[in-house]
């Protein structure tokens, strides 16, 4: 069977001789590992294309053990980001995080789009912090896990607000921003608890 989505690239393994494994959360069909053969070779035309934190349009066929690359193609590199190399480093930790917390074959759409608004929103914003608590409970959230049934009334409000709301929303909350170390505390806490 033939196949076609948008994905992010999550990560990129060496597969083989020259072969990599792909790690990719497509909009449709949620987290997929891709074998992409000769990918390594200096002269594959697929690399390019597959660089973790990338958005492409991907086509693989299914294959015996592991679905097979057939062709890819950039949408968006994200390039204002990475260039910073603290955003780089920023997207790097959500791709893995991402990667670590979601599992193959579970498809759901708002991962995806979460995962590309957060890359979009680190072209314009600086604050990396905000950004990694609005990603992160809003993942948790999305992965049906409740950050905030354990907490206070005012930080349950708080988190329940962050789940909701818009970064632009959140942004303008004086609550948060004045306890984002607190949040960070609270969010590492819940995923530390996953691994």
């Amino acid at each position: 069977m033939y196949f076609q989505d948008r994905g992010i690239i999550l990560t990129r393994k060496d597969f083989k001789e020259k072969d990599l494994l792909i790690s990719v959360y497509t909009e449709k069909y949620g987290k997929i590992t891709l074998q992409s053969r000769g990918a390594k070779r200096v002269t594959s035309k697929l690399s390019g294309h597959l660089e973790p934190g990338s958005l492409s349009t991907l086509n693989w066929v299914s294959g015996k053990n592991i679905p097979q690359l057939t062709g890819a193609q950039l949408e968006d590199f994200f390039q204002v980001a990475k260039q910073d190399y603290q955003k780089s480093f920023f997207i790097l930790k959500i791709l893995n995080l991402v990667d670590q917390v979601t599992r193959d074959g579970l498809a759901e759409q708002k991962i995806f789009i979460l995962l590309f608004k957060t890359l979009k929103a680190l072209e314009e914003e600086n604050d990396l912090d905000l950004i990694f608590i609005v990603f992160g409970f809003k993942l948790l959230g999305l992965l049906g896990l409740n950050p905030s049934a354990q907490f206070l009334a005012t930080e349950k409000g708080s988190i329940d607000f962050i789940i909701k709301k818009t970064l632009f929303e959140i942004q303008t909350h004086p609550e948060i921003l004045k306890n984002k170390k607190k949040f960070l505390k609270i969010l590492n806490n819940e995923f530390q608890q996953i691994f």
